[in-house]
């Protein structure tokens, strides 16, 4: 039977708590101080009772029960002189009565307001070990040698026992925990303050259980440890939920971190080695992970709720980040973060390749509009030369011919001159539709392949009589890919038609070789006094051999110094063909 124990003195109405204590089922023990009160009796007290009348000082007797070790359980002042209204009442609760009650004399009514206040205790409410607990928490005493003293329901059912008395039967270290040795542990430890920790316990059909407990130590004025008093919780759906987290964090092929509300790295899985090249056990907290990474935001940031309420110092990342790897080396991370009660968890998606893919579809996307305007100023080009040259040419020739129709009766030696031009601007239109088939892909590339079109490029040049152009190769006879011959005469023709117009040499040297997987081809002129010409990206002609190499996967370097001309370098990769 639980003890309730009453500390009245002789004729303060003793009698009546006693029969009230004994109608609620508790076994009263009275006493008239508290100095002859034995440790066993002091911890297996379930509830003081003060009888205060008008030969007793209750503030006294209060005060004595606080400080006799004593304080973890409900007391209850019962008034008899005064009602619990009175500003004595009010001055008891004050200093630490759980209730102050007037019985009157009446041992019915007292025990009616008694179970009121033990089936409050017993739900946790007013509580000192678990103030304003609801029942889902289970709440007990127990003595320091692990019996249960006194337990709620909420413990009696969590532990699968059938009733109060069975569960103060059992022995705690035995019976309720999974590993006697863990409570032997944390009794050795700092028991005077509640601290929280998590343990597993074991239900009355041996089923295991992890919870969460938060305990201290009852000690009596000399400082002996009377009674040990807690609050439960059950954490095994918790529990095992973070278990499935981890397992799913350990082996997700995305590479996740989990964050502990205080900002510690609980869990590091391999992916996320992977992409960082750091272990899981070389950074103990989001600050000094975030410090070795280097992280530095990329463009927008997201908002998230992870760092809301985080605490000062640390931060979790968001959206796109640079991060420095352990090696290095710098690759550009989204981040996305989902949090949670206890933590968060980051996962983290290396965008790095698909960034510079994108900026290279981008780039692609320029160069082929650009390669489009090449086009149409070449259709404009040519539209220019069939309408100054070959069209004009036509346009005389017909008008050589309508003139020698109309004279040929009555002038004929002078229609027969009219005849003669007719047929020598025919000639010269002939002779101007085809340099400008050649000047579009002249038949000889098709035939002889690059070497022979630049030496077709030459031949005109000097027939021309404007420019002088010497021609180096090692290709020999070797044809290469279609695509990397035409880029290679129009750059050459490009060039030379460039310093044609605007260096003051007369001499342009072109040389073409093959170094391993690549054609470089170089064309220079040997300038003059003057100014070489511009060679800013705005340079029509200029621009468009720097594209038409870009077009194939290479390179354009153009160089122009006074007094030294202008250098062109092109490198072509022979395995690529044009981005499409």
């Amino acid at each position: 039977m639980r003890r309730a124990l009453v500390l009245a003195p002789v004729g303060a109405h003793r009698q009546v708590i006693v029969d009230a204590l004994k109608r609620c089922g508790l076994d009263p023990l009275v006493v008239d101080q508290l100095d002859g009160l034995s440790t066993a009796e002091r911890a297996g007290t379930m509830v003081a009772v003060v009888v205060s009348g008008a030969e007793v000082v209750p503030e006294q007797l209060v005060g004595q029960l606080r400080t006799g070790g004593l304080g973890w359980c409900p007391m209850v002042v019962a008034m008899v002189a005064e009602g619990p209204d009175s500003e004595r009442a009010e001055s008891l609760r004050s200093m630490g009565a759980d209730a102050v009650i007037g019985h009157q004399g009446d041992a019915e009514r007292l025990a009616e307001s008694l179970r009121g206040i033990l089936q409050t205790h017993a739900t946790g409410a007013g509580a000192s070990a678990g103030e304003g607990l609801t029942s889902s928490f289970g709440r007990y005493r127990s003595t320091p040698d692990g019996r249960f003293l006194e337990a709620n329901q909420a413990l009696v059912e969590m532990l699968g026992y059938d009733c109060l008395e069975e569960l103060l039967a059992v022995d705690i270290s035995r019976d309720v925990y999974v590993n006697p040795q863990v409570r032997h542990s944390l009794l050795a430890g700092p028991v005077d303050d509640f601290h929280m920790v998590e343990v597993d316990w074991k239900r009355k059909d041996g089923r295991p259980i992890t919870v969460q407990v938060s305990a201290r130590a009852v000690r009596d004025a000399q400082g002996r440890i009377l009674a040990y008093e807690g609050v439960v919780q059950d954490v095994s759906r918790r529990r095992e939920l973070e278990y499935q987290v981890q397992a799913a964090v350990v082996y997700s092929p995305i590479a996740t971190m989990v964050v502990a509300g205080d900002g510690r790295i609980v869990s590091f899985n391999r992916a996320a080695e992977g992409l960082t090249g750091y272990g899981a056990g070389e950074m103990a907290t989001i600050q000094q992970w975030a410090d070795r990474l280097g992280l530095e935001p990329s463009g927008e940031q997201e908002a998230t709720d992870g760092n809301q309420g985080a605490p000062a110092g640390w931060a979790l990342p968001a959206g796109e980040c640079r991060i420095t790897r352990k090696d290095g080396q710098q690759r550009l991370v989204r981040f996305h973060v989902s949090s949670f009660p206890r933590g968060h968890i980051v996962q983290m998606l290396d965008v790095t390749e698909q960034r510079r893919a994108e900026e290279a579809a981008e780039r692609r996307l320029r160069l082929l509009q650009r390669v489009i305007e090449l086009h149409e100023r070449d259709r404009q080009l040519i539209a220019y030369e069939l309408h100054d040259g070959f069209c004009q040419q036509l346009s005389g020739a017909i008008m050589q011919f309508q003139a020698y129709q109309h004279l040929r009766e009555s002038r004929p030696e002078e229609a027969a001159r009219c005849f003669d031009k007719a047929m020598g601007q025919l000639g010269q239109s002939i002779t101007e539709a085809r340099r400008l088939i050649g000047g579009l892909r002249p038949p000889v590339l098709d035939e002889s392949g690059i070497v022979g079109a630049v030496d077709y490029l030459v031949a005109e040049a000097a027939e021309d009589g404007g420019i002088r152009v010497l021609f180096n190769q090692n290709l020999g006879p070797k044809r290469l890919p279609s695509s990397v011959e035409t880029c290679l005469f129009r750059i050459i023709q490009e060039a030379v038609r460039n310093a044609r117009r605007y260096s003051q040499s007369r001499c342009v040297q072109v040389n073409l070789v093959q170094e391993g997987d690549e054609i470089v081809l170089s064309v220079h002129d040997g300038g003059g006094e003057g100014d070489p010409q511009p060679v800013a990206g705005g340079h029509f002609d200029l621009q468009g051999i720097r594209e038409r190499a870009q077009w194939l996967g290479g390179t354009a370097q153009i160089q122009g110094r006074p007094g030294q001309g202008m250098q062109i370098t092109v490198r072509l990769p022979l395995t690529t063909e044009p981005d499409r």
